[in-house]
């Protein structure tokens, strides 16, 4: 288990101009490094899920479910399907329970297909590198645990057996580990990392963290921390060493979350909320992208 401090240096070249691509949560790049797949909440329980290109530009509205909420969205491997979270509940995704599931569309939003049926609640699903299983959470078993099946829903498994919870799988590069945040005792997480199968789970951070993301080479984790009071985004080594941290907002009202990192792991693409700050009145979710070195 690695120690983690405050960082003195920071990784990343800060943006240009401190402005937003766009409103939105959870982005999620295509695998080709030109789009980025993102949730937005036109209201508190209504959600859909969006795709503009990775400058901010063309934004196409990709998902048109009414009555309830869309999000995680997570880019097939080959770059043609999104795999998402709903509880909608109502005749056109088949969810007459309103219980969250997970669903896979094409790219473009056609052909939509659910993949789990449990009256507990599934989210966060993440791709195995080989496109052949997804990852997920659920409830179905009493607390939050980390699942796997098949791309077509079938052959569930679950890898984790924790009191608490354990939430945001996400897949090493490689296929072999499947990193995830768990919930230590509410509200405070912590990054752990296990065999994909669920053996050998190791503990990699000790001040919080959560939203795992891996660098496209393997070698580091993003993640978000509340170590400083506000969430900020931070970069480790895989095996938990060398934390950095990435965004700087203490003491205020800024909470940065959900990082992802671009394809060619020059960037990671983060969001922001702003808790009603100026020149926001109300609270804003905000999509950034900075450049990682």
């Amino acid at each position: 288990m690695a120690s983690l401090a405050p960082a003195c240096d920071s990784p990343v070249e800060p943006p240009s101009t401190d402005v937003a691509l766009t409103s939105g949560q959870e982005p999620a790049w295509s695998p080709d490094g030109t789009r980025i797949a993102f949730a937005y909440f036109s209201a508190p329980l209504v959600g859909q899920v969006f795709v503009m290109d990775a400058d901010g530009s063309g934004v196409e509205w990709v998902t048109n479910i009414s009555y309830g909420t869309v999000w995680d969205p997570a880019w097939s491997p080959d770059g043609t399907r999104i795999a998402f979270s709903s509880n909608h509940s109502d005749g056109n995704l088949g969810n007459p329970d309103g219980y969250s599931e997970i669903y896979v569309m094409d790219a473009d939003g056609s052909d939509v297909e659910r993949l789990t049926n449990h009256d507990e609640g599934s989210s966060s699903p993440a791709w195995s590198p080989d496109g052949t299983r997804i990852a997920f959470s659920s409830y179905r078993d009493g607390y939050s645990e980390i699942y796997v099946m098949d791309a077509d829903g079938s052959n569930v498994q679950r890898l984790t057996n924790h009191e608490w919870g354990s939430y945001s799988p996400a897949w090493s590069p490689d296929g072999t580990r499947i990193a995830f945040s768990y919930e230590l005792d509410s509200p405070y997480h912590e990054i752990y990392v296990m065999d994909a199968e669920g053996s050998n789970v190791e503990r990699l951070t000790d001040f919080s963290g959560r939203y795992p993301a891996w660098s496209p080479d393997g070698t580091r984790i993003a993640f978000a921390s509340t170590h400083y009071g506000n969430s900020e985004i931070h970069v480790m080594n895989a095996d938990g060493s060398g934390v950095e941290r990435v965004t700087n907002h203490s003491g205020s009202d800024i909470d940065d979350r959900s990082p992802a990192w671009s394809p060619d792991g020059t960037r990671i693409a983060f969001e922001r909320n702003t808790h009603g700050i100026p020149p926001h009145d109300s609270e804003i979710y905000e999509i950034y992208v900075i450049q990682i070195k």
